[in-house]
């Protein structure tokens, strides 16, 4: 047991479910990334009954975040109540997964997470949409910074000394839409940072008959620790649709970034 968790023991003259939660909160600061109902039970000797009540009290207040199978936990972000600002760069899976469940039931198309490492974004997580036709969620697919919306909004959000780092080499081609020259990458950034997404331009897939966008998620310091992107077949996801739906999808990726941004990221910078 922990000297925190010690320091919380039950309290015979006050609330004991209070103190049960504050005991099961003591657990996480030993330095574990995530802990299961089972392991807290263990160390601080109280019913896993006991311990799942106390964590969905902590869960419920944002104090800790859950993973989609509800088995393991780690900190979340209303631990900073207790000013630990600096925390742990989170599991970008646990921080996205409500909010890509609400894009989800806006739109029942498919949401995809991409993450920043090195020149490349590379998707991690995703949800596939409704329909017999419905986008993929390219796990494990990299894809240049200055490709696709999802590319294209991280690049945004890199600090200038290391997009111009990126843009120091030779910018591979995929369509004709594709940006070819640092001058059409930087005017593309200031219309990201102005507008806050990233859209479709064909830019990545030479046959591509479908549309999307992308949200950067940002850091404590406005760098990206990824994207959270909406793609969609054309006849369901036509673009000036998408673009229509950017003010009903925003609010919801401000909460999530208002939520990452209690982190520092932990991503790969771009190379020299």
């Amino acid at each position: 047991m922990s000297r925190a968790s010690a320091a919380v023991g039950e309290d015979s003259t006050g609330n004991k479910a209070t103190a049960r939660v504050l005991r099961i909160l003591s657990t996480f600061v030993d330095g574990d990334d995530s802990l299961g109902v089972t392991e807290i039970s263990q160390r601080l000797g109280m019913t896993k009954s006991m311990v799942h009540r106390g964590l969905t009290t902590l869960f419920r207040h944002g104090y800790v975040l859950r993973d989609p199978g509800g088995t393991r936990y780690q900190l979340g972000p209303a631990i900073a109540d207790f000013g630990t600002l600096w925390l742990k760069p989170p599991d970008i899976h646990l921080l996205c997964r409500p909010f890509e469940d609400e894009l989800f039931e806006m739109t029942g198309e498919t949401l995809s997470i991409h993450v920043p490492i090195g020149n490349n974004v590379v998707c991690v997580d995703g949800v596939e949409g409704r329909g017999p036709v419905a986008r993929r969620v390219p796990l494990g697919g990299a894809i240049p910074l200055h490709v696709s919306p999802a590319g294209r909004v991280n690049l945004a959000y890199l600090p200038d000394e290391e997009i111009e780092r990126y843009l120091r080499r030779p910018l591979q081609v995929f369509t004709k839409n594709t940006l070819r020259t640092p001058e059409q990458v930087w005017a593309h950034i200031r219309q990201v940072r102005a507008s806050g997404y990233a859209d479709f331009l064909g830019d990545h897939y030479p046959k591509a008959v479908g549309s999307s966008v992308s949200f950067p998620i940002l850091d404590i310091n406005g760098e990206p620790h990824g994207s959270i992107t909406v793609a969609g077949p054309i006849d369901r996801l036509p673009h000036d649709r998408i673009r229509r739906l950017v003010p009903e999808l925003a609010p919801v990726v401000a909460a999530l970034n208002r939520q990452s941004r209690l982190y520092v990221s932990g991503r790969e910078p771009v190379p020299e």
